[in-house]
């Protein structure tokens, strides 16, 4: 009966006999060639997957750079209406046109439309 440690020495050696003995090429290669295979489709998705997602913050980045679709608040409003030298801002409406209001300039009464992008025009 062999002791502990001489079993111990004979997993080693046989090990080490195992991983000194010749390799079957053909089974190890396709095996390689197959994790190969793998590896490189995964970074392939990965890539994929990485583009797909900086395209799609890209986009939204433009988008919300370039909307300005965002209604102005009464507030915003009358302060762009008095920063174009108009008082007496009042009948604050949102319509289809965009947001109208009444107002003076120079002594006349003036009806006013302010559209999505911030800008003013008098209404005939």
């Amino acid at each position: 009966m062999s002791s502990f440690p001489n079993l111990i020495r004979q997993i080693v050696i046989f090990h080490s006999c195992a991983a000194a003995a010749p390799k079957r090429v053909g089974v190890v290669s396709s095996r390689r060639a197959e994790n190969d295979f793998t590896w490189g489709r995964r970074r392939q998705e990965n890539v994929m997957r990485t583009k797909v997602i900086f395209h799609t913050i890209l986009f939204l980045a433009i988008a919300s750079g370039l909307s300005s679709a965002r209604a102005l608040t009464r507030e915003e409003v009358v302060a762009k209406i008095q920063a174009a030298g108009y008082t007496q801002v009042s009948d604050i409406k949102s319509t289809a046109e965009g947001t109208t209001a009444k107002a003076v300039k120079n002594g006349k009464d003036v009806r006013l439309v302010v559209d999505s992008a911030g800008q003013i025009k008098e209404q005939k």
